[in-house]
């Protein structure tokens, strides 16, 4: 699902969440997200345009779809939150 593939950087949920930990900034980037402003990630098919402060906004964008790679990821915050 797209919904799943597009994280907005500055989204108060996902700072709390996971953005504030540079381990879980690494593993999203192990599996396949980088970031993105929002003129990037139109090429994306994503049809994102919203500015804040005249500012674009960041996404952290999945551009690899490896279900290997995800599952890998999925197992690993798994077993580190046991």
């Amino acid at each position: 699902d797209l919904k799943y593939q597009k994280l907005r950087k500055n989204n108060g949920n996902f700072q709390k969440r996971i953005g504030c930990y540079s381990g879980a900034m690494n593993i999203l980037k192990a599996i396949g997200f980088e970031e993105q402003d929002a003129k990037d990630t139109v090429n994306n098919s994503f049809t994102t345009s919203t500015y804040h402060n005249n500012d674009m906004e960041v996404f952290y964008v999945l551009t690899r779809l490896d279900i290997g790679l995800l599952w890998l990821g999925k197992e690993t915050v798994e077993n580190l939150l046991e």
